[in-house]
């Protein structure tokens, strides 16, 4: 088998991963801490809620997250929870993706991860495997040093946290 079809073969495999670990039904609950509000400086939040309310992990659509690659940091636990397999998928296939969602679960980039550490721990056992399955996608197939070193850091992170 060439390496190719190895990879093809291997992402196909985590988002089969994804799919199971992850219920794909409409999301009715907040989806950033300041839902209904108005205020220009949360254009980003708005746009989040417009684009998430009401529907499914799998029905989010590429522009959504490429235009909003960080945004998963805004949600609230429940909806981070609920959407997070829309951003493990696109970025699967989306470099630019993959590295920010890298960037979200590495502790040497955020000063504090007591947020991150309580959305770990309501992971489930198949969604924990799914996101490891992500980071160590992530750590294998990356050329850059600098972001191979961050998956690395992240995927020991997502291990240290759950294991407390």
């Amino acid at each position: 088998m060439n390496q190719q079809t190895h990879l093809t073969k291997h992402v196909e495999a985590l988002r089969t991963a994804i799919q199971v670990a992850f219920p794909d039904r409409p999301f009715l609950g907040s989806i950033t801490a300041v839902d209904g509000l108005t205020n220009e400086e949360l254009d980003e939040q708005r746009a989040l809620y417009s684009a998430l309310r009401g529907r499914k992990w799998s029905e989010i659509p590429l522009p959504v997250i490429e235009s909003n690659p960080d945004g998963i940091v805004l949600l609230t636990d429940e909806a981070f929870i609920a959407f997070l397999p829309a951003w493990l998928t696109h970025a699967l296939a989306h470099e630019k993706i993959r590295e920010l969602l890298i960037y979200v679960f590495s502790p040497a980039v955020h000063a504090s991860m007591k947020k991150m550490d309580q959305r770990i721990r309501l992971l489930n056992s198949m969604q924990m495997e799914a996101l490891r399955g992500f980071l160590e996608f992530s750590f294998s197939t990356e050329n850059s040093t600098y972001i191979k070193e961050q998956a690395a850091h992240a995927l020991t992170y997502v291990e240290r946290v759950r294991n407390t």
